[in-house]
């Protein structure tokens, strides 16, 4: 019982000072496509592809502050690999705090589930950039776990006491 206590506090106090989050938010994942790729076709000076940029929508389920894991039903999206290539991706997702948009690099990826038929992914990713403004939000989440932080009656820059 004594171990059970020490083990909780323990990891009470590691969560308070670790930037980790296991989370299922919703996230949308594109592929833009790579700097000094031509999007045009030289000869006739047109768009190469009319369609949009497809978006594949999953769960993230560990958020750091550095590194974001999430979910995926195939290692492949769009011809291109996920993880391992160095391709950016456009990361967007839902918070209490506002949306947020990131640029993260695939480091690796993990196959869970036994079957091949029925294997899903769980890919590493490094976090590249990050808007400062909505990596304000993006820590606050983090610190506190989804709660949006009330504000208090009194505002001090106007001076103003009502909301």
């Amino acid at each position: 019982m004594l171990t059970a206590l020490a083990r909780q506090v323990n990891k009470s106090v590691s969560d308070l000072f670790t930037w980790r989050r296991k989370t299922d938010v919703s996230i949308s994942i594109s592929i833009p496509p790579n700097k000094g790729q031509a999007i045009r076709n030289l000869e006739t000076g047109k768009f190469r592809c009319h369609e949009s940029t497809p978006v594949l929508k999953v769960k993230a389920i560990n958020l750091e502050k550095g590194n974001i894991s999430f979910v995926v039903p195939s290692i492949r999206f769009n011809d291109t690999h996920l993880a391992g290539d160095g391709r950016v991706l456009k990361v967007e997702m839902e918070l209490s705090g506002g949306n947020i948009t990131l640029e993260v690099i695939g480091d690796r990826y993990e196959r869970i589930g036994k079957r091949t038929s029925l294997a899903e992914y769980v890919v590493h990713a490094r976090i590249v950039y990050m808007n400062p403004l909505e990596e304000e939000v993006y820590l606050n989440y983090l610190r506190n776990g989804g709660a949006v932080s009330e504000s208090k009656g009194n505002s001090f820059v106007f001076g103003i006491t009502e909301r």
